[in-house]
């Protein structure tokens, strides 16, 4: 039986996810469908299929896959004052236009995504799956790094191969108890939980999906997105349009989370894209700047827990993501040392000159 069906199947009658919980056991699921599933067998359509396997596993193996987020979402009405962060948001979708990448013939654009999730222990929880995802945070007498590197190059001629690397592994280890946290590991996902390995896929189109599917999908989504206006009315308009009756009335929140914290396939887009949903994003009013330099600015993201995020306003990219999740607001008095957050997603961007060989 595949890792994702074993997941969903364990204790599924006495499964409660709440509204707090939602964005976590989302996930959680998503990252073990990361695990299950080779890159070549995968295929979901709508980013979800980008998000597993090769091509820097293009959302770092759905482990920044966020939530769906409620919530009327309405263009500013005139002589009302646009939230501070349109402005960034302004800045960054101008950025992605006015300042291309240009690669010479050879070179390739490389977007590494590093993912790190803190997998919480419990030691007095009834069985070895329950210790290892605690009911509550506070109660966490031991946590995992759970990391995954991504990369994705993507050549000066699209219509070459596209070469994408994956490399899952644990890391550090916190507090007294972290071998038995590391042995109910090892016990219940065996050799299962880590995936590496050098893909190819010619001019960036890759076809798989469970049971035996294929499906091609694009790596950079330009397919999924060929119809996004380009002007900021048009933009929410086209959402509004596209997940009308998915518990958002404009859609651009329902996928503000998603498409921010879905790293690599948000900087994978063409410039356009990246763009016109930037555009979008300046309809929100539940993000707070935090901070801004001369290209790049901070900010936050809060709904009952905060997601922060980085934006490199100078090119339109996302450089760092933060899911503040539960670990914050109630930590572990066992876990003082261990991270003050959730989840944790880094990406650069850059030139090079080379590529990995591919091995599958």
């Amino acid at each position: 039986m595949p890792l994702m069906e074993r997941v969903r199947d364990i204790r599924a009658d006495e499964a409660r996810i709440d509204d707090a919980q939602l964005r976590t056991a989302r996930q959680v699921l998503l990252r073990e469908i990361a695990r299950a599933e080779r890159p070549v067998r995968r295929g979901r359509g709508l980013r979800v299929g980008l998000g597993v396997g090769g091509a820097g596993a293009l959302v770092a193996g759905g482990f920044a896959v966020a939530a769906l987020v409620a919530g009327s979402v309405v263009a500013p009405l005139p002589g009302t004052v646009a939230p501070a962060s349109a402005a960034v948001f302004e800045k960054a979708a101008e950025g992605a236009i006015t300042a291309p990448v240009v690669l010479r013939p050879g070179q390739y654009l490389r977007i590494q995504t590093v993912g790190t999730g803190v997998r919480l222990w419990d030691a007095d929880a009834t069985d070895v799956l329950a210790r290892l995802q605690p009911a509550d945070p506070v109660d966490a007498e031991a946590a995992l790094e759970e990391v995954q590197t991504t990369e994705t190059y993507v050549p000066a001629d699209q219509s070459q191969e596209w070469i994408g690397t994956r490399d899952d592994h644990l890391g550090q280890g916190y507090g007294v108890r972290v071998e038995e946290a590391r042995a109910d590991f090892d016990r219940i996902f065996g050799g299962d939980q880590f995936y590496e390995g050098v893909f190819s896929y010619p001019a960036g189109l890759a076809r798989g999906g469970k049971d035996g599917e294929s499906i091609p999908h694009r790596l950079d989504s330009a397919d999924e997105y060929a119809d996004l206006p380009t002007d900021t009315e048009g933009v929410l308009a086209w959402f509004e349009e596209k997940y009308a009756g998915e518990e958002d009335d404009g859609g651009i929140a329902h996928f503000f989370i998603e498409n921010l914290t879905d790293v690599a396939t948000f900087n994978l887009m063409p410039a356009q894209i990246r763009s016109s949903l930037l555009k979008g994003f300046t309809a929100l009013d539940k993000v707070t700047v935090l901070s801004e330099t001369a290209d790049s600015a901070t900010l936050l993201f809060d709904r009952g827990h905060g997601v922060q995020f980085t934006i490199d306003t100078a090119r339109g990219y996302v450089t760092e993501v933060i899911d503040l999740g539960a670990n914050a607001a109630q930590p572990s008095p066992h876990l003082a040392d261990a991270p003050a957050w959730q989840w944790r997603t880094v990406s650069t961007i850059e030139v090079v000159d080379a590529a990995p060989t591919p091995t599958e």
